[in-house]
Order: structure tokens, then C-alpha cells, then sequence
């Protein structure tokens, strides 16, 4: 089971998430709301508040787990959908810093496909035990239409499960029609996939720093079925 952690600010959805894909492999992990400060720290896009794939794909690298992206923008990711109007010097501010974030992407060697994310990804990376966190549209858990990021635990032919960070408790059931409808924000789709520990594939006892514990084994049982497609 992949534990829930409820975020702690409006705008810590993707820390929130990242937080709990990471205490699934490392349930030792501190998982507190200093964790998820850091985090945001680390993968905020200044203008937005929010958080970019190549961020929490970069934070989840440097706390030695094992991790991909994909998303169908090249652009600054959600500064531009979310209607923000930044001036000209605070654009060339969000400007270098994301390419700063996707220069030590590629120098982390971090995959990163550029396409859009379908439900039939989500469930091909379930089946390899792989935990995912989406961009979805807010309006799949309420009335307001913003950017949110939640974690997918499963996916059956009628209904996604997904932890919402919003919420008060984990595994929030939605259709799966519904759920396809809302994968994304006007237009832009990312995703940051969570493997596990490299190490664990080398048979050496994965370690978090600040943590004493060996990771336990990235196998994970979600009711995924990878014949299911979009």
C-alpha cells in the first residue's frame, strides 16, 4: 500500500504526492511538513507556486530514487495555462530557471518523454509497480478549475484510484471516463514516475540520507491490469 500524506499549503500537491511515492519504497523516510517545504523549494516555479515535473523528477534524483518524466509541454509548465501575466524580467527569472531544471535533468540522466500522458500510460506503469503522479485537472475532486497533481494506485475497467492530497485519506475513487476527462490542464499533460532505488536492482540495501533503514522491496501490489487500455 502507497501511505497517504495530505498536503500542507494550497500549492505542495506535487511535494504531497512525492512524498508519499517516496515512502512507499522508504517508509522510514521523515515525511514531515519540513520535507515537504524542501521539496517545494526545490521544484516550485517561482511565478506559479506550483511544481514542475523536471522539478520533482530532480528532487526524487537527489534523495537516490530511481525516476522518469513525460509531459507533452516544453515550455515553463503551468505558468502560461494558468493565465499568469509575470513582467518581462520575473519571464526571464521563471525562463532560466526552468532551463536550469532541465539542464541538471539531462545531467542526471533522468528519461523524459516528450508526449502527452493517457491513461494507458498510467496503467502500463502500474503494472511494472511503478508509482505515478499525474497533472489532473482540480475539478475531478471539486468546483475549481487549477492545475493539481495526485498519486494513481490503481486502475480496474471502471474506476481509477488515486491518492488526493487535498483530501483527508487516500485511495479517492473516480470513473475512469471521468478521470480521462480531467488527465491534464487546458492542454498541458506531465507526469513524474517514481521506480523505486537503484540500488535495490544491484542488490545493495538502499538507504535515504537521514534514514538508518534499508528500503523494503519495490515490488507493489496495486489492482492495475495492464491488458486495459484508454
Amino acid at each position: 500500500m502507497v501511505p497517504f500524506h495530505r498536503q500542507s499549503f494550497d500549492f505542495t500537491c506535487g511535494p504531497a504526492c512525492l512524498i508519499m511515492a517516496m515512502r512507499h519504497f522508504e517508509p522510514a523516510l521523515a515525511s514531515g511538513r519540513e520535507l515537504e517545504v524542501d521539496l517545494w523549494r526545490e521544484a516550485n516555479l517561482v511565478e506559479a507556486y506550483a511544481s514542475s515535473r523536471q522539478g520533482l523528477a530532480l528532487a526524487a534524483h537527489r534523495r537516490g530514487f530511481s525516476v522518469r518524466t513525460q509531459g507533452n509541454a516544453e515550455t515553463i509548465e503551468l505558468v502560461d495555462c494558468l493565465g499568469l501575466d509575470p513582467s518581462l524580467e520575473n519571464r526571464k527569472v521563471a525562463v532560466a530557471l526552468h532551463r536550469d531544471l532541465k539542464r541538471r535533468c539531462r545531467q542526471a540522466q533522468i528519461p523524459d518523454a516528450v508526449k502527452p500522458v493517457s491513461l494507458s500510460d498510467v496503467v502500463e506503469w502500474l503494472a511494472r509497480a511503478w508509482i505515478p503522479i499525474v497533472l489532473v485537472d482540480a475539478r475531478l475532486v471539486g468546483d475549481v478549475e487549477v492545475p493539481h497533481w495526485v498519486l494513481v494506485t490503481g486502475i480496474d475497467p471502471h474506476t481509477v484510484t488515486f491518492h488526493d492530497p487535498l483530501a483527508h485519506a487516500g485511495n479517492t475513487n473516480a470513473p475512469r471516463r471521468e478521470f480521462a476527462k480531467r488527465l491534464g490542464f487546458k492542454g498541458t499533460s506531465c507526469a513524474v514516475v517514481i521506480e523505486g532505488q537503484p540500488q535495490a536492482s544491484r542488490g545493495e540495501p538502499p538507504r535515504i540520507p537521514g534514514s538508518s533503514r534499508a528500503a523494503p522491496s519495490n515490488k507493489l501490489h496495486l489492482h492495475s491490469n495492464a491488458a486495459l487500455s484508454a
